[in-house]
């Protein structure tokens, strides 16, 4: 056997490739959490106006709204990929019983009564089965010049499937 028969043979393999496939779906959602929050953050701090000047940012202000859009689905779909891949892992033959056991007890500890978890199952459902969420921009001049960006809640609320917390 060449080496590659070898590695692909050895018993140790099948851990490897899980690793890595858990591995490359902990890096995708960190990479669209970063470049959701980095979006967010040029244009709260305004860098990205600064750059283009005001005219030229207030004609392409809903494209940025386009991108938030689709970091965010990027990031919720992230989230929920995590979430299915690792219980893949976990209803494999690679794992113990004894391993299951204690990641289902860690699942039910950390995820049962959280909040945010419950929100982040309800938030995908509502973006990927009702409708995207409105952007709200919200900017002040005084005391100093500040942009926050926020969902509409209003519109996230006149949806009736939000589990009760």
């Amino acid at each position: 056997m060449n080496l590659s028969e070898q590695i692909d043979n050895h018993r140790g393999t099948p851990y490897l490739r899980v690793l890595i496939s858990y591995n490359h779906s902990k890096n995708i959602l960190s990479s669209n959490a970063f470049e959701l929050s980095v979006m967010l953050e040029k244009l709260e701090n305004h860098e990205i106006q600064q750059k283009m000047g005001w005219d030229e940012f207030r004609k392409r202000f809903m494209d940025f709204d386009g991108h938030i859009v689709r970091y965010l689905h990027n990031f919720v779909t992230a989230v929920m990929t995590l979430r299915e891949h690792t219980r893949v892992i976990m209803r494999s033959d690679l794992m113990s019983e004894a391993h299951k056991a204690r990641y289902a007890a860690k699942v039910k500890e950390t995820f049962d009564q959280s909040n945010l978890a419950r929100f982040m199952q309800d938030f995908r459902r509502y973006y990927f089965h009702y409708g995207i969420p409105n952007i709200e921009h919200i900017s002040t001049i005084l005391p100093k010049e500040d942009t926050q960006i926020f969902l509409d809640l209003t519109h996230l609320n006149q949806w009736k499937d939000w589990s009760a917390n």
